[in-house]
């Protein structure tokens, strides 16, 4: 895993023989890209990354935007109903 997905190695990891070992090791990591190219995360983009997450039975769902990147909109607690209700 990239260097900047490091929680993500903190969790999954399986020990690699160098000191490292992930606290979950039967976990699985489903990484989706909401940025695009220019580095911008469309509010569509988002949530049709949350949407398919929730639909392919993520259980945890993690995302770091930046503060200056995410902006509240209902169509985020219509989403979470949705994904509590899943």
């Amino acid at each position: 895993l990239p260097s900047h997905h490091h929680f993500q190695r903190l969790i999954a990891e399986i020990d690699n023989k160098k000191g490292i070992a992930g606290i979950a090791k039967n976990v699985k990591i489903m990484p989706l890209r909401v940025f695009d190219f220019k580095g911008n995360a469309r509010e569509d983009n988002i949530i049709k990354a949350i949407r398919y997450a929730v639909d392919n039975k993520a259980n945890i769902i993690n995302l770091s935007l930046g503060q200056s990147q995410f902006t509240y909109s209902r169509r985020y607690d219509e989403l979470m109903k949705y994904a509590y209700e899943k």
